[in-house]
């Protein structure tokens, strides 16, 4: 049989929307980078942390890519 590695990991889909798994970081730092204002709501809306940091520091909020994706994280961003 193949390789289960996934299940074996621990990997679930109450996990998977804070792990660092792109370059970016995490998926909901991806859709905030490439203005996907509709994933940002819903990965916000399963769990989705944007405090989460990439390996250069940065979370979904500092890579946001437009002033829309910013309201979206309400009180989190100042002016």
């Amino acid at each position: 049989m193949g390789d289960n590695s996934n299940a074996a990991d621990g990997i679930t889909g109450d996990r998977i929307p804070n792990q660092p798994v792109l370059e970016e970081g995490t998926f909901l730092s991806h859709a905030s980078k490439t203005n996907q204002a509709d994933i940002v709501r819903t990965l916000l809306s399963r769990g989705a942390d944007p405090a989460v940091q990439n390996a250069n520091g940065h979370n979904a909020v500092d890579v946001a890519s437009s002033v829309a994706i910013r309201r979206i994280y309400g009180g989190i961003v100042e002016g």
